[in-house]
């Protein structure tokens, strides 16, 4: 419940960076009325639960599983490749384009309740938000993938150019400085960040180019798998 709470509230303090234009008629806390927000009802263990039949060996019923490191773990790496083809793969790209957004919103659900910092399903449910005119409904997910792995330079880029998107342009950017605080060789937090400070200059031209969080500049084991 405290966990509810906090993401409520600083999901409306994200939200109300939103200029009204951007919003539209979409509520402010539109996020709590959203899909529920993983990882409300408690923190479940890696590799708790059973598996799911068809989808490999893996025990998924925990969820949580951490996408960057996936590859590390053979049986893992398998199941997470099995989840992206069937799950954010073309086909489920395909039936976005042509407009259909409440199966592939499932699916991008499905993934992120196994990886919360799946990438490719981050940028679907992003561009869903967007395309359904309910753009706070995906903050939740990556402040939750952010809770829980909150050291990967490329989940804050993602979060930061999403927030960029939706009109929240200084959150945005402190997202995607962050990037680069733990990642200074992130090239698409760079990239974005650079985009973003020419449109916006009153938010400053400093762009970190040293340090690291994490203790070095070398990016995190693992890379976002295929087109996004």
């Amino acid at each position: 419940m405290k966990r509810r709470r906090a993401v409520r509230s600083r999901t409306c303090l994200l939200v109300a960076c939103v200029s009204a234009a951007s919003l539209g008629f979409v509520p402010l806390c539109h996020a709590a009325a959203a899909p529920a927000s993983p990882g409300t009802t408690g923190t479940p263990s890696a590799g708790e639960g059973r598996p799911l039949p068809g989808e490999g060996d893996t025990p998924v019923g925990g969820g949580n599983y951490d996408y960057f490191t996936a590859v590390s773990t053979p049986g893992l790496a398998k199941y997470l490749e099995i989840l992206t083809n069937r799950h954010v793969g073309e086909r489920v790209w395909a039936r976005f384009w042509s407009g259909n957004y409440n199966e592939p919103l499932g699916d991008c659900e499905y993934a992120l309740e196994r990886f919360p910092n799946h990438p490719r399903a981050l940028h679907l449910l992003g561009e869903i938000a967007k395309a359904t005119n309910q753009v706070s409904m995906a903050i939740p997910y990556f402040e939750y993938a952010l809770k829980l792995y909150p050291q990967y330079g490329f989940t804050h880029a993602q979060y930061g150019h999403y927030l960029i998107d939706i009109g929240a342009v200084p959150a945005g950017v402190g997202e995607l400085r962050e990037a680069l605080r733990l990642e200074p060789k992130q090239f698409q937090a760079r990239a974005w960040l650079a985009e973003a400070l020419a449109a916006h200059p009153e938010l400053g031209t400093e762009v970190p180019v040293t340090g690291s969080a994490a203790g070095g500049s070398a990016p995190p084991s693992g890379s976002p798998q295929g087109k996004r």
